[in-house]
């Protein structure tokens, strides 16, 4: 028994507090406030951290007035405690801002992360990058933002939050995600992505390590980092290590990294085990290996009882003694609707349960029951989440060689994207551009040195302020020639568009105003989409937001609201001829 009341069977975390008999999607109801007016503003890394000080802090309300670099705190000390209570039931309210640069080490028993425990309370619009988490506990539980949450009689309500960097969890009963380490009881995480790398102990995960006991709602999260389990790892996936308990809602997810489990481990493209009341609209395009006698799925290990509608995977599954494209176990009395796996991107054609495609079938036309939210552009890309509130949804997917290569924004004037102290970020666009390109094949062909690349690693060069492309990554993919488009001359078949219907990446130029002159930016494109037959738009991953935006074929200008380069204008292109 640990510090929170929750137990081990079988290696799994079943248990921590009472499961409360109401059903997870009406445990959502109405959303707490963006910010309230009594809430003391934070500002310092010294006024952060003394949240954690007393019980009576640690109740209290509270808003980020900046960002906050927490470089100078050597060990952070997570708020909430990391040996057992207090815990924080308060109120954080980030405003959007950034906290960076987190470190933080233990090998106590407890809670890890920006904060350790919460019971009850809400956390909302905060973002942590570069995060380096390292835990050597026997029992414990580890996640960038937090470590693990109770809902008990209290709701938790966590929205909008992002991390990056990495989390660390070796213990034998450790639980540890790119967020959260557990969710149990009570809770309501919503609009939440991590790109942060995942090493853990018996259930790791890319977002989540563990969700239990409902009423749980997961909504709308996704996760990009690689996740891989260690010799005693037990569930290990994209999205989340394990999930289950009765009311425990999953909607609306993906993950995209490439996920490693341990000898004897569960282990899926999302979930490794899933035994809970609902998973519907979810998929999985990160390869997956299983241990020597692992359980392995595209999607999910193995698949207990529970609910599942309107999922598929397509990312490479191998290793285990039960191995499917998409389940690699279906266990008890499952239902299982809707659901396919791509049989010659995964390497699979067989699967416990599900229906299997080939590639230009998946590709081909939206599957007809796929109604919670998707969107297709029909032979260029798989099915995507296309809800106006989740345009981060991996649209930039490219099939080359029977492989799935996702290419991921990266945003150009974040310090941490750089291997050392940045005076070039505003003006590094291309190698952003080719940072992505390198980044995708790394996490694809799991090519080490490029799966985690940083901009400059190969490609800016700070004594010419000039951009190559160099490196490993050249061995991978062969670029085309820069080619100009006149301005009158929209983006078509016999350019652009033409190179994204013979499945092949393109970087764009473009020019826009900056003061009295005009400067050059570049972006990666893959896709495009369409009305019928009519290209409506074009997207691409832009390295000046970090985010896809959408370019209008005719004008060549983004049509993102919000769009910050003023006049913008597409006048290039060069395709990316080749990925093996």
């Amino acid at each position: 028994m640990n510090h929170w009341g929750c137990h081990m069977k079988f290696g799994l975390l079943v248990a921590c507090v009472a499961t409360i008999g109401v059903a997870a999607i009406a445990a959502a109801g109405a959303e707490p406030p963006r910010e309230l007016a009594a809430c003391k503003m934070i500002n310092t890394a010294a006024q952060l951290q003394a949240i954690g000080n007393s019980a009576l802090s640690l109740t209290g309300t509270y808003c980020l007035g900046k960002d906050i670099d927490l470089s100078s705190v050597p060990n952070w000390v997570s708020i909430g405690g990391v040996s057992g209570g207090p815990y924080f039931q308060g109120q954080f309210y980030g405003n959007d801002h950034v906290i960076r640069n987190l470190k933080q080490t233990g090998s106590d028993n407890g809670a890890y992360g920006l904060f350790g425990a919460m019971i009850g309370g809400t956390i909302r619009d905060v973002h942590l990058v570069n995060v380096d988490i390292n835990v050597t506990a026997m029992n414990g539980y580890a996640g960038a933002l937090l470590g693990i949450a109770l809902g008990q009689t209290n709701r938790v309500f966590i929205a909008n939050v992002s991390s990056t960097g990495r989390v660390r969890c070796s213990g034998a009963n450790c639980s540890v995600g790119g967020l959260i380490g557990v969710l149990s009881s009570n809770i309501v995480f919503t609009d939440a992505w991590s790109s942060a790398e995942v090493l853990g102990g018996s259930a790791a995960g890319g977002a989540i390590g563990v969700a239990n006991n409902g009423p749980t709602t997961v909504q709308r999260v996704h996760a990009t980092g690689n996740v891989t389990g260690n010799a005693v790892s037990v569930a290990t996936g994209g999205l989340a290590g394990q999930v289950q308990g009765a009311d425990t809602v999953v909607l609306q997810v993906y993950a995209t990294g490439h996920v490693t489990g341990g000898d004897n481990a569960m282990v899926g493209g999302l979930i490794g085990y899933y035994n809970g009341t609902v998973l519907q609209g979810a998929y999985a395009t990160g390869a997956v290996t299983g241990g020597e006698f692992a359980i392995t799925g595209g999607l999910i290990g193995r698949q207990q009882d529970a609910y599942t509608d309107q999922v598929f995977a397509v990312g490479a599954v191998s290793g285990g003694t039960s191995v499917g494209g998409l389940f690699g176990q279906a266990m008890g009395t499952p239902t299982i609707a809707n659901a396919y796996w791509d049989k010659i991107t995964t390497g699979q054609m067989s699967s416990a349960a599900g229906m299997s495609k080939t590639t230009n079938q998946l590709r081909n036309a939206l599957p007809a029951n796929f109604l919670l939210g998707w969107g297709i552009t029909k032979t260029l890309s798989y099915p995507f989440m296309n809800d106006p509130d989740n345009f981060s949804s991996t649209l930039a997917t490219l099939v080359s060689s029977n492989k799935v290569f996702a290419f991921l924004p990266i945003r150009q004037g974040e310090v941490s994207e750089y291997t050392g102290s940045s005076t070039h970020s505003r003006n590094a666009s291309l190698a952003a551009v080719y940072t992505m390109l390198a980044r995708g094949v790394g996490v694809t062909d799991a090519v080490a040195n490029l799966a985690n690349v940083k901009i400059d690693k190969y490609f800016w060069h700070d004594a010419t302020q000039t951009t190559t492309f160099s490196g490993p990554v050249t061995t991978h993919v062969t670029l085309g020639v820069m080619t100009s488009i006149a301005a009158a001359t929209p983006l078509n078949a016999a350019n652009v568009i033409g190179e994204i219907n013979a499945r092949r990446a393109v970087i764009l130029r473009g020019t826009y105003t900056s003061g009295s002159s005009t400067a050059t930016h570049y972006m990666l494109v893959t896709l495009v989409t369409k009305s019928g037959a009519t290209v409506k738009t074009v997207v691409a991953n832009d390295p000046w937001t970090g985010t896809q935006v959408e370019i209008s074929p005719t004008t060549k200008k983004v049509v993102t609201p919000g769009f910050p380069l003023a006049g913008f204008k597409v006048d290039g292109y060069q395709a990316v001829t080749a990925l093996n």
